[in-house]
């Protein structure tokens, strides 16, 4: 379930839902490198704006598996991790392709206005 991030503009709405999105996916793909194809389990993403920034929460239940409960516990926590870390990467990423379109910008100006 991805939840929209609220009170965020629509461009930032956009890139929390691509994030969102992401750590959906990173999610799915531990799971099934962890408990299989037919591991059933319920995923919950939201993101909203703070004082501070910008909340990630996930929240991960699974429902049937095989396993200790301490098995269990423990790749809860591994697969959050992974979720966070994905989002953390993607965020970064996209500030990086910002940057270097923003110096593009201002050194393509700087060109045109000397010719």
């Amino acid at each position: 379930m991805v939840e929209k991030a609220e009170g965020a503009n629509e461009d930032r709405g956009d890139l929390w839902e691509e994030v969102a999105l992401k750590v959906e996916d990173k999610i799915e793909r531990e799971i099934e490198k962890r408990l299989g194809r037919k591991a059933h389990y319920v995923a919950a993403i939201s993101i909203r704006r703070s004082s501070d920034g910008v909340d990630l929460g996930i929240d991960l239940q699974i429902i049937s598996s095989s396993g200790s409960r301490e098995k269990l516990l423990e790749i809860v926590d591994e697969v959050i991790d992974a979720g966070f870390r994905e989002a953390e990467r993607y965020i970064e990423k996209g500030w990086r392709r910002d940057r270097r379109s923003l110096e593009g910008e201002e050194s393509g100006d700087s060109l045109s206005s000397l010719s």
